[in-house]
């Protein structure tokens, strides 16, 4: 037998011994830049609810996709509002009604924040009577609920210091308080024209003649 082929198997040998260990290192360096991807998304909506967040998306607000879907009933205090293509209503959130327990936390970072809330033109108001108004009537309301949707932050809105603030999508607002002492108009139908006042019942036919 030759020295050549006494030599071969222990090269063979010494290759595997040699492979083995940067295979093993490839192995774990793909693991590890995997989980530390700096291209990692922080989610709007985290479905991971038992997931550990990553540090750099702790700041940002995380809403469970069943909190979202549901429509709430949140109170506040008026702070603005614009008449504009989209109504916008500004209030300052201070509480949520009829939160579940499994959902006491999502409230977090809405109490005590400042809010905005978009409405269409099809969106009713209603005041403390329970009566249908127009939109520009909120310029005179102090507290009220709004019955919507909180949007997901990637589609919350910017205030006039370039900060994200949350936005609901309203599906009906009811005025609580007004501002100081403010009424709503009375309404035509029931306004005094002279007319609306009893009569003996001898000069019934001449009051209804009279007011037509």
């Amino acid at each position: 037998m030759t020295l050549k082929s006494l030599l071969a198997p222990l090269i063979v040998a010494s290759a595997l011994v040699v492979a083995l260990p940067a295979a093993a290192n490839y192995e774990s360096s793909v693991v590890i830049e995997d989980n530390t991807s700096d291209d990692m998304p922080c989610l709007a909506v985290d479905l991971r609810q038992h997931r550990r967040t990553p540090p750099e998306c702790a700041d940002l607000p995380h809403f469970k996709a069943s909190f979202l879907n549901r429509v709430w009933r949140f109170n506040g205090a008026v702070d603005s509002f614009q008449n504009t293509d989209d109504h916008v209503l500004s209030i300052t959130v201070e509480s949520i009604d009829a939160l579940p327990k499994r959902f006491r936390n999502q409230d977090d970072d809405l109490l005590d924040q400042d809010a905005y809330v978009l409405m269409s033109d099809n969106i009713r108001v209603f005041s403390p009577d329970n009566e249908l108004i127009s939109h520009d009537e909120l310029e005179h309301a102090d507290y009220v609920q709004v019955r919507g949707r909180l949007l997901t932050p990637r589609k919350w809105r910017a205030n006039e210091d370039d900060e994200v603030v949350p936005t609901l999508r309203a599906k009906r607002v009811y005025i609580e308080e007004w501002v100081g002492g403010y009424e709503t108009e009375e309404p035509a139908d029931e306004a005094d024209d002279g007319c609306n006042y009893e009569e003996p019942d001898e000069s019934k036919a001449r009051a209804h003649a009279a007011c037509g």
